[in-house]
């Protein structure tokens, strides 16, 4: 099993990159999306919403995933970055704390569908299979935070800059944050959840199964032999949980804050 601080290494949020626009398509017929009403100057904050989330939902549903829900305050994070950006529009990403995708537009006749629409496009360099992005300098971290099992909370934002000719910026925060080096976007991996004592701890599960009926007991854990427990018990700075759920054995630890 992996050492603490590896694990803890693993929590090293790699942002995805972003993307410029150029040569439009229908994205929103692609998504099958139609707006309610034409809100050309995307002030509609309803709408806006809606479509960022359709598209979303259309692309995590090819691929079996459960469906983001918005998230009005990584939307609000979004808006106050794109703010910050509203006077040199420079396609730079923000010190969030959240997984982050961000478009720019030449032009500002471009739409929430056309954003996410090319940040899915590059699964066609994305291989499930090695967990590599190909060929250089090709980038898919736009699309793998976007399909990004873990993530299930989205907010959006779109700011048109100072000078038209500057076009525009497009943003989407997600929590939890993906792109976890060399882990698989379609698979669970870690999971906070509430410590069963102590509000302060914050548990993080492992990604890490084995079959109940193969664990020796008394069974190694980082060098440290324990008897096959159900329930918490300590591991110096270290806690971890064992659980009997469908004849697997789940470990989880957690790190105090």
């Amino acid at each position: 099993m992996p050492s603490f601080p590896f694990i803890c290494s693993l929590l090293l949020l790699l942002l995805a990159g972003a993307v410029s626009a150029h040569t439009p398509i229908n994205a929103r017929k692609y998504f099958g999306y139609v707006p309610a009403v034409d809100d050309v100057k995307f002030t509609n904050k309803t709408l806006l919403a809606e479509e960022f989330l359709h598209a979303h939902n259309w692309i995590r549903k090819q691929y079996h995933l459960p469906a983001y829900a918005w998230d009005e305050n990584l939307a609000s994070y979004a808006r106050g970055y794109l703010m910050q950006r509203y006077e040199d529009c420079r396609l730079i990403h923000s010190n969030s704390k959240y997984g982050e995708n961000i478009f720019w537009g030449k032009k500002r006749t471009w739409n929430p569908s056309d954003a996410t629409y090319y940040w899915y496009q590059e699964n066609q360099w994305y291989d499930f299979k090695t967990l590599t992005c190909a060929p250089p300098p090709k980038s898919c971290g736009h699309f793998t935070q976007v399909v990004w099992r873990d993530s299930n909370r989205v907010g959006c934002a779109l700011q048109n800059c100072h000078k038209s000719d500057m076009g525009m910026l497009m943003a989407c925060e997600y929590d939890p944050p993906g792109n976890y080096d060399n882990e698989n976007p379609l698979q669970e991996h870690i999971w906070p959840i509430s410590h069963p004592t102590n509000p302060n701890h914050v548990v993080l599960l492992v990604s890490f199964e084995i079959n109940w009926e193969t664990v020796p007991s008394p069974f190694l854990i980082d060098s440290h032999v324990y008897d096959r427990p159900n329930g918490w018990f300590k591991c110096g700075d270290v806690g971890f949980f064992v659980r009997d759920q469908d004849n697997l054995l789940i470990l989880l630890w957690y790190c105090i804050y």
